[in-house]
């Protein structure tokens, strides 16, 4: 109920907007008017008709004067009571055969456009009086003012009125189109708003979800394994040779557990676009060296084997990235490539130049990818599979490599064939000694 009053008090409040800017060029326009008609009357030696015109210039700019200090409702009230004053006292002035009668339909579309939202009862009462003042003027045969009974002079007059109501619808309706472009592009550019708050909060919603299910299940199970091997150490003697095995166990839960909490950490920030990147000068050097001790934390447990292909010259030994980055997409890639490889199999991590390009390669021998596997990867789609020993993921990995990628312009890519293993790939900038 309350998304519904917020809705109906955005419509009003377009609506408000959307006669206010009316109300400010029906003003000029009148003002416009009231300047001409006053001339256009002393010219044709109408006194009487010229004293209303001036007059009607003067009240006016005093609803003008009211506007300015924010009484936008009185100024509209006075405005609407001036025009419709002066259009029946010069009616009445100039009798029917003139058409000024005229004038008062160009007045009913005003008022309906100025009273808008809450005000549109006031719109209605308003156009009724002048319907009203329509029918008894229309009724005033003989002229007030005897210069009208002149055929000359009526001709004049209904020239005059002709183009004058004709001109006045005109200049409303141009008015109005450009005060609905006003209006449509705000609601445009609320719309626009909207989406991307949208957007937003579909992806803290998303997050939200993620983070619960990896919390829960995810992390939930190493930090119960961990309790359970410190619960046999406390509750009884133990030999020491299962000892040193629950020891390696809990070291290699302990690194999951880090390593899973990293991620979680890094992909909440992603989601966040808090992630805070700097692309600067890093050694090639450093990220075989940092690969080698990756290798010999993760993978002794698979007895993996490690083939490091990093042959660059002293020109080409640096390429521009951000460390943190750099380091967080290669430990996901490794820990993939490990998470699918049989015990004692191989791995082979390349860093190749490539129209001055460092291209990293990551290849397994292990399972390999399915069809849909690779497209789930391509769009950015999470998807957890077991290990070849069982291991469990919490499908946040490859979906952190692609969103740290494009933030320093690069992708990934895959190749792979089931039952052979996958190549994962992606390039970054070198930076030329020269």
């Amino acid at each position: 109920m309350a998304i519904l009053d917020n809705t109906q008090d955005t419509s009003d409040d377009i609506l408000m907007d959307y006669s206010n800017i009316m109300h400010v060029w029906l003003i000029k326009i009148i003002v416009v008017y009231s300047f001409v008609y006053t001339f256009v009357n002393i010219y044709l030696g109408d006194v009487k008709q010229a004293y209303a015109t001036a007059l009607s210039l003067v009240l006016v700019s005093t609803s003008y004067f009211i506007y300015n200090k924010g009484f936008v409702y009185a100024s509209k009230l006075f405005n609407l009571v001036n025009i419709l004053a002066t259009i029946t006292v010069l009616s009445v002035m100039a009798g029917v055969m003139s058409l000024m009668f005229l004038y008062y339909f160009p007045l009913i579309i005003a008022t309906l456009i100025l009273f808008q939202g809450k005000q549109q009862m006031t719109g209605y009462t308003m156009s009724g009086i002048v319907v009203v003042l329509l029918l008894m003027t229309s009724r005033v045969e003989q002229p007030y003012d005897v210069i009208h009974l002149n055929t000359d002079h009526l001709k004049a007059d209904q020239f005059v009125n002709i183009i004058g109501v004709c001109g006045l619808c005109i200049l409303l309706l141009f008015f109005a189109n450009k005060s609905m472009t006003h209006i449509r592009k705000n609601l445009v550019d609320q719309a626009f708003e909207l989406r991307k708050k949208n957007d937003q909060l579909t992806a803290v919603i998303y997050t939200r979800e993620k983070m619960m299910s990896v919390i829960s299940h995810d992390l939930r199970s190493p930090i119960i394994a961990l309790n359970s091997a410190m619960n046999i150490f406390s509750d009884q003697e133990i030999d020491p040779a299962f000892q040193k095995e629950v020891v390696g166990d809990i070291k290699k839960k302990s690194v999951k557990l880090l390593t899973m909490i990293d991620d979680l950490l890094a992909w909440t920030k992603s989601q966040s676009e808090s992630v805070n990147y700097t692309i600067e000068k890093i050694s090639i050097a450093h990220f075989k060296e940092y690969l080698s001790d990756l290798i010999s934390l993760i993978g002794a447990t698979k007895k993996i084997e490690l083939e490091l292909d990093f042959n660059f010259n002293p020109k080409t030994e640096f390429i521009l990235c951000d460390k943190n980055l750099m380091e967080t997409i290669l430990r996901n890639l490794v820990s993939n490539a490990i998470k699918f490889s049989d015990e004692g199999s191989k791995l082979i991590i390349a860093a190749v130049d490539k129209n001055h390009k460092c291209e990293f390669s990551i290849k397994d021998f292990g399972k390999g990818l399915t069809e849909k596997q690779m497209a789930d990867i391509k769009n950015g789609n999470t998807f957890t599979t077991s290990g070849t020993a069982n291991e469990h993921g919490h499908g946040l990995g490859l979906q952190l490599v692609q969103e740290f990628l494009k933030k320093q312009n690069s992708e990934l890519e895959v190749e792979s064939s089931l039952g052979e293993g996958s190549r994962f790939y992606f390039s970054v900038p070198i930076h030329s000694a020269d």
